[in-house]
């Protein structure tokens, strides 16, 4: 649902009520955190080599020469995509 803010005679602004819906960016150790995934889970769902391998997670970013981030929105329409696991699993 959006909230709609009015600022004295300026144009709307319309803000996303849910907070992953405003575009951010995290570090790798909070993407995989966020996605509930550990470590190595993390960079293998990137890595063609692993069977974990999925072609549709999210690319990171480049901002520096060894620096990477990953946009929430995108992590998050990813872990919305997944289907849900079986009863009994966590």
């Amino acid at each position: 649902m959006d909230k709609v803010n009015e600022k004295s005679g300026d144009s709307v602004i319309h803000e996303k009520a849910n907070v992953y819906e405003r575009e951010s960016f995290l570090r790798a150790k909070d993407a995989w955190q966020l996605i509930g995934a550990g470590r190595s889970t993390f960079y293998a769902l990137q890595n063609p080599q692993y069977k974990q391998y999925d072609k549709s997670f999210p690319a990171p970013y480049k901002i520096g020469a060894r620096a990477r981030v990953w946009s929430t929105v995108e992590l998050m329409a990813w872990v919305e995509s997944r289907p849900a696991l079986p009863e009994g699993r966590v």
